[in-house]
């Protein structure tokens, strides 16, 4: 048995495939270029800009796996060949789940496949989340199999993340290992801890 990205599953041959369906638009910049550009002390320079920003999107990315969170708010995708019945909770959080007038969740949708039908599962119907907010356990009643779960992540707030992001980016930018003990150091209390369920 193993986990991996929220659920408490066999890893093989069972695997579970997350996948960024695409970021939510208008957020801003968890870091901007020049500020990375200041705390890497390069000053009238615009050789390296197209070089610091791939560090900048790669230390974002590396920074949401370390933290099992997104910094940027995202429309995600995650796909299951087989879950278990014990509750988990999702790969990246926390989410933003939002509901209608009736209270039925409108951006968190959980379907299953059979051959080439999709089947979307209600909330209550075989499956529930457990302990509210925004980062809920998910429990089936069930043994499921070829589940797909796709929800939106709410994104974390830039300005607390930003110090570890930039060390993160300076330790990229000059190759420099003392600056990977600061950002860990700084993102670790923050790092959220993966639900696996009880055996």
């Amino acid at each position: 048995m193993g986990y991996y990205g929220g659920g408490f599953i066999n890893t093989d041959p069972i695997q579970a495939i997350p996948s960024i369906v695409s970021v939510v638009a208008g957020q801003g910049e968890p870091v901007t270029l020049a500020e990375a550009k200041r705390y890497l002390r390069i000053e009238n320079n615009d050789r390296d800009d197209a070089q610091v920003q791939s560090f900048i999107n790669t230390s974002i990315t590396r920074a949401e796996k370390y933290l099992n969170s997104d910094i940027l708010a995202k429309n995600r995708e995650l796909v299951f060949n087989r879950l278990e019945s014990d509750p988990f909770s999702l790969l990246f959080a926390p989410l933003n789940l939002e509901r209608d007038a009736d209270g039925a969740l409108t951006n968190f949708t959980i379907s299953v496949t059979d051959g080439d039908t999709d089947t979307v599962l209600e909330e209550g119907d075989g499956w529930d989340l457990l302990g509210g907010g925004n980062d809920p356990l998910i429990r089936f009643d069930y043994q499921a199999y070829d589940v797909k779960i796709e929800y939106v992540t709410s994104g974390l707030p830039f300005d607390e993340y930003k110090a570890g992001l930039l060390a993160m980016i300076y330790q990229t930018y000059y190759n420099d290992g003392s600056e990977q003990g600061k950002w860990q150091k700084f993102f670790s209390p923050l790092r959220r801890v993966k639900y696996m369920g009880i055996r």
